[in-house]
């Protein structure tokens, strides 16, 4: 392939990351990781730094969406392949024509198809399949997946909820108890850990302690303290843990 396709890896597992640059190192020598990074912040910067010719992100790092990396980065010349181990993430939205998906855990045969894609782009000098191009159809294909409505799974089947009825998420031992405006409360039978990669910071949901994820929109007063307190619409408080708060604030400081 000539010189080195310059790689830089945005993967929030240390166990995720490792192993995707070992598939690199092993299967494919003329890509060259020159970054690695692990949340939205070090992602920008590793993307400014060294320019990579290739990324390979994974479209969920913690609470945020990989998107707000690529948003925030000026130059978007360079070839994307997101990573998920999230189905849902799998949408035909995100197949457009130049954009790699790599579903996890990644496969050597997957890895060794989508590496000779981008050699055969890099070497046609097919400029039309970097995300410069392809950037403003992802992105309205990105937006379009947020949801309206989630299907919840109950004892007794399905119960579908619109999200800007969903007050919030509170855990309930290995099931979540949803709390819905003029409703009663639906206990579902998945893990809060599961609602929170389906309700997205993106659709105005965020963790705000380990135990509740809340609607962002039904928020009503911050009270400040070590981590501090919301009051929801219904009158509820709900605590802020310290290891939230930072992301509470940032979150408090887009709106």
């Amino acid at each position: 392939m000539g010189h080195s396709l310059t790689t830089v890896i945005i993967e929030d597992e240390t166990l995720g990351a490792q192993s995707l640059a070992s598939l690199i190192e092993n299967y494919a020598p003329d890509l060259k990781i020159v970054g690695m990074a692990t949340d939205v912040e070090s992602g920008v910067c590793a993307i400014l730094e060294k320019v990579p010719q290739l990324v390979f992100l994974d479209i969920r790092l913690g609470n945020r969406s990989g998107f707000d990396i690529i948003r925030q980065v000026p130059n978007k010349n360079f070839y994307l392949v997101i990573t998920s181990a999230y189905e849902e993430y799998a949408l035909e939205a995100f197949r457009v024509d130049a954009m790699d998906y790599l579903l996890k855990p990644i496969t050597k045969e997957d890895m060794l198809k989508t590496i000779q894609r981008m050699r055969e782009r890099k070497n046609g000098n097919d400029h039309a399949h970097t995300l410069e191009a392809q950037w403003p159809l992802l992105q309205k294909s990105f937006d379009c997946t947020i949801k309206e409505r989630i299907a919840v799974p109950t004892a007794n089947g399905l119960i579908f909820i619109s999200l800007n009825q969903l007050l919030r998420c509170e855990a309930d031992g290995v099931y979540t108890k949803l709390v819905v405006k003029a409703s009663s409360p639906v206990l579902t039978t998945r893990n809060l850990g599961e609602y929170e990669k389906i309700l997205l910071p993106s659709a105005g949901f965020l963790r705000i302690h380990h135990s509740v994820i809340v609607n962002m929109n039904e928020v009503a007063r911050y009270i400040r303290g070590d981590g501090g307190q919301v009051i929801m619409s219904d009158g509820t408080r709900v605590d802020v843990s310290r290891r939230k708060k930072i992301e509470f604030m940032n979150w408090i400081e887009k709106i």
